[in-house]
């Protein structure tokens, strides 16, 4: 029973879903994927709704960066909940649910939508297990179908879908039932090109912005508040290329989520002066843009903006006619370093 984990992975911000009947290694493969994420230094969330959190660990060969929930009968809105919260404080990449027959609202319909949307939200990606019907029994090959997830809706909105089957006695196979699905830009395009922007959907905003957007775009406060609406604001201020003066959009990024427990903060404060900086270590054609910060308290900070000045000259001049003035940056905190993430006027 082999799987390249590497390529399941390589998309990413997907929902995957892992079936099979019982007994057959859903868990072992979920926890096998987990390993893996865990030895590249990415935190990972398994909400384990069977199995104890003892007996879950003792099964990982990595167990830093490792976050185990083993309360069961939990809710959709449960695991909703703590995944944001994990995110926004440990940073996951994976989330496991194993598995979903166990949560308490199902099979409430929309426990699928949700967790799509989560994917989204986060951009992490999530793999479920699921149990399959008993029809695969009386099927001469014995191989899974798509239709043999028990929720329906599962396995139309998930990216990926794996199934593990019982090919002959003691013989356990693996079968990619669904790929996810590369979109080019002219079917974005196409999809979209009668669609207005308050009318996108979380997905449409993913795949034409996200997907295929242009720095250049985000200067648009409408693309700004699109994305804002569909809790995009991670990708907004870590892509925009311009200090960000539309008082909703301020408002809207001050008053968010992001900025609580978390690795972003905000700083208000008085640009100083700015300086260019090499650096070996960057990208070829990079430097650092040093913004020297000082607060009303008299604290002072170096903010580091990664640039490179074919693209991003527009962005630095904004902020050399800026010095002098009063300005709240939003930062990365990484190690008592603080890296700009852009400016809100």
């Amino acid at each position: 029973m082999n799987l390249n984990i590497d390529q399941i992975l390589e998309t990413k911000n997907q929902l995957i879903i892992i079936g099979s009947r019982p007994a057959l290694g859903k868990t072992t493969l979920t926890l096998q994927i987990a390993d893996k994420m865990l030895s590249q230094n990415m935190a990972v969330a398994i909400f384990s709704l069977e199995n104890s959190k003892e007996m879950t660990l003792s099964r990982l060969t990595n167990k830093d960066n490792i976050y185990i929930d083993d309360i069961p009968n939990v809710s959709i809105n449960y695991i909703e909940e703590q995944t944001k919260k994990l995110v926004q404080d440990h940073n996951i990449k994976l989330v496991i649910i194993d598995y979903i027959q166990l949560i308490k609202d199902y099979p409430a319909t929309d426990i699928s939508s949700k967790l799509k949307k989560l994917t989204e939200q986060l951009q992490i990606t999530i793999i479920v297990t699921s149990q399959l019907t008993r029809d695969i029994k009386t099927r001469a090959n014995k191989r899974p179908m798509l239709e043999d997830i028990k929720n329906k809706n599962l396995g139309k909105l998930a990216d990926t879908v794996i199934f593990l089957y019982e090919k002959s006695k003691n013989n356990v196979d693996i079968l990619i039932a669904k790929e996810p699905k590369v979109i080019t830009f002219e079917e974005v395009e196409e999809r979209l090109k009668n669609v207005k922007l308050e009318d996108m959907t979380s997905q449409d905003v993913f795949d034409r912005y996200i997907g295929y957007g242009d720095n250049e775009e985000l200067n648009n406060i409408e693309i700004q508040k699109l994305l804002l609406k569909h809790n995009y604001i991670e990708y907004l201020i870590s892509s925009v290329e311009t200090i960000i003066t539309d008082k909703t959009v301020v408002e809207s990024i001050i008053s968010s989520d992001l900025f609580k427990d978390s690795k972003y903060h905000l700083i208000r404060g008085r640009i100083e002066n700015i300086e260019i900086m090499k650096d070996k270590e960057l990208p070829r054609g990079f430097e650092w843009l040093i913004v020297n910060l000082q607060t009303q308290s008299r604290e002072e900070y170096k903010l580091k903006y990664m640039y490179y000045p074919q693209k991003q000259e527009s962005y630095k001049n904004q902020i050399e006619r800026n010095i002098g003035n009063d300005l709240i940056a939003v930062v990365e905190c990484k190690e008592k370093e603080y890296r700009l993430c852009c400016f809100l006027k």
